[in-house]
């Protein structure tokens, strides 16, 4: 098989954003605690304002009202949010509709995005982990975003568990040469990486090897 044919699929509800930022923000409210059993609403619904004001729309709410109460007199509140290009685009043209397994047994139709590009993919025992670097600056950063996909479609405890488990994780997992990848039905067989049930993502920072972000996708046709 052509290198050129191979291809590996991934949710579209983890899209390509226009370039790479990390913005912080900090919030310091206290002066409507005294009457907290009154305005929890009132004090939830600021801090939330601020959330969403301060990362343009993407975060809308980090604080509930019922989490206020009379022994409230301080809230410390940040908000982080990431904005990057990966370096390898993906082709909108090749979006396709396909099927995604919920932990409930249950499936949902959602558009997968299709590369035919080698990637940095590594497979162990049990699950397997895709890099996708992101553009950078003329500064020393190199931010990666990592999809960890345990083969098992309800293995995704499994994995955080052995996450948890093993120190230094990512620094003995993580993929550092490119593979080609295709589907599972291709022949002769590599590396298929198919995300199509749950999976865990990182967005960290290969140099200094911090983590900025860490979530999992669980049902992508939801937010």
């Amino acid at each position: 098989m052509a290198l050129s044919s191979v291809a590996f699929q991934l949710q579209q509800s983890i899209r390509n954003q226009t370039d790479v930022s990390v913005t912080l923000t900090t919030h310091l409210l206290s002066n409507k605690f005294p009457n907290s059993n009154n305005n929890a609403a009132e004090v939830a619904n600021e801090v939330n304002a601020w959330a969403e004001k301060h990362t343009n729309g993407l975060i809308k709410k980090v604080l509930e009202a019922n989490a206020i109460d009379r022994l409230t007199w301080l809230i410390f509140a940040n908000a982080a949010y990431f904005k990057g290009s990966w370096s390898q685009k993906f082709d909108r043209s090749k979006t396709k509709e396909s099927i995604f397994h919920l932990l409930d047994g249950n499936n949902v139709q959602v558009p997968f995005m299709t590369s035919k590009k080698k990637q940095l993919v590594s497979e162990y025992d049990d699950f397997k982990i895709l890099g996708l670097p992101y553009i950078h600056g003329e500064d020393e950063r190199r931010l990666t975003m990592y999809f960890l996909l345990p083969h098992a479609k309800d293995g995704l405890q499994s994995l955080l568990e052995k996450i948890s488990s093993q120190p230094n994780f990512f620094d003995r997992h993580i993929p550092v040469r490119k593979v080609p990848v295709a589907p599972p039905w291709c022949k002769p067989p590599v590396v298929d990486f198919v995300a199509d049930h749950p999976f865990l993502f990182v967005i960290r920072e290969d140099v200094t090897k911090v983590m900025l972000f860490m979530g999992q996708v669980i049902d992508p046709s939801v937010g």
